[in-house]
């Protein structure tokens, strides 16, 4: 279980100029299904999923939750709110650890980063809870966003070698070639039910996600200078 004491930290940090910055962190299911508790879910939630048994699952509606939920924050936090001036989601990269998370980061004047914290826990909680189920207009939009990028990354070396990592490792054994070939059908083939299945795994409930928010103190700032000077 999580430490209760983690769940919200607050710091603040000596600057020039007034700012803030919140982080959420969650877990949530593996890339590979190399054994976090939120593994299993899937397989019940989907059972006849056009993914079930392929490689790419879990990574390809990871690729498209991305693009939901960076949609619906900018669109509930900025757009509808008016509280920040930027915030994306990262989902981590961790292909061989029995554990996954992603982070939320948001970028706010200091008088409304809580609101916006807050915003946004509540947009993770919709999407985890069904309050607010991704649909299939937000599938196709996000499949489409996804197969752009992907129009430009194999272009670049780094993102093949980054395909290719870990194909022949033994401690891997549910990554293989498929994630290069079939990465295109796999886009293509996720449905509302998939998207489901991996929000429902999204540990941002209460007593699961972790918050960090650090405003800056240009007060301090000032006296940290000061102190510099009577010292030299």
């Amino acid at each position: 279980q999580p430490d209760r004491r983690l769940e919200m930290q607050r710091m603040r940090l000596a600057d020039s100029e007034p700012r803030a910055v919140a982080y959420i962190w969650g877990a949530c299911a593996t890339r590979y299904a190399t054994g976090a508790p939120a593994d299993a879910a899937l397989d019940a939630a989907v059972p006849g999923s056009p993914l079930h048994g392929h490689p790419l699952r879990v990574v390809v509606v990871i690729e498209l939750l991305t693009e939901l939920i960076n949609s619906r924050l900018f669109s509930v936090l900025r757009d509808m709110l008016g509280l920040v001036y930027e915030s994306c989601v990262r989902f981590a990269d961790l292909e061989l650890l029995p554990a996954n998370s992603l982070v939320v980061t948001i970028s706010a004047a200091p008088s409304k980063v809580d609101a916006a914290h807050e915003a946004a826990l509540g947009v993770l909680r919709d999407l985890k809870s069904g309050r607010q189920p991704p649909c299939a207009y937000d599938v196709n939009k996000a499949r489409r966003a996804v197969l752009a990028n992907y129009d430009n990354h194999v272009k670049d070396n780094a993102w093949w070698l980054s395909r290719l990592q870990h194909v022949q490792a033994r401690e891997l054994p549910g990554k293989d070639m498929r994630c290069v070939t079939d990465y295109v059908q796999a886009v293509e083939a996720v449905t509302v039910q998939d998207l489901m299945a991996v929000c429902s795994t999204l540990g941002v409930g209460e007593g699961e996600a972790m918050s960090v928010i650090m405003v800056s103190d240009p007060a301090a700032d000032i006296a940290k200078r000061r102190h510099k000077r009577s010292d030299e």
